[in-house]
């Protein structure tokens, strides 16, 4: 009951490898009834049995949460392909009261430039960020020049974010 007023959850599970898409759902289900939450960091590495449904899991019940800070850790997502990142960053991009947002995406190995095309233009329509930070470590299959497509979609954001500006 004292939980729903929660402002503030921070969660660490190392060995994520055991968790399944089903328990994932649980557990996020429980996570979107605190409506209360303002700032959230969730850290699951190791995470071998997340798939493209847990992802989406994973922001469709974030998304129902008025956030101004987020940072999520998901390392090791074998198995996320180009549609969990679309899902993903689809999800990232609803949420219109993120301030701060921090990304570890390590070690997402089936994930390439079509699924970044998807982050970066999520990036490139978040008028309201003031703080990012994005880590794409072992991600083998993403190329230079799409990185490089994601500081330009920053840049575009942050210009259209001063023009708007009074």
């Amino acid at each position: 009951q004292r939980l729903i007023l929660l402002q503030s959850l921070s969660i660490h599970l190392l060995n994520s490898e055991r968790v399944s898409d089903e328990e994932l759902a649980k557990f996020m289900n429980t996570v979107a009834r605190l409506r209360k939450l303002k700032r959230i960091k969730l850290k699951f590495e190791k995470a071998w049995g997340f798939t493209d449904f847990g992802i989406r899991v994973i922001v469709e019940n974030l998304s129902k949460l008025s956030l101004e800070v987020l940072r999520l850790f998901l390392t090791d997502c074998v198995q996320v392909t180009d549609d969990g990142l679309r899902a993903f960053s689809r999800g990232i991009g609803s949420m219109k009261n993120i301030k701060e947002l921090e990304i570890h995406l390590e070690g997402w190995n089936d994930i390439t430039d079509r699924g970044i095309s998807s982050l970066r233009e999520s990036i490139k329509n978040m008028r309201h960020i003031e703080r990012l930070s994005l880590n794409l470590t072992s991600c083998e299959n993403i190329s230079p020049e799409s990185l490089g497509t994601i500081m330009e979609a920053l840049e575009e954001s942050t210009k259209r974010r001063h023009c708007m500006s009074p």
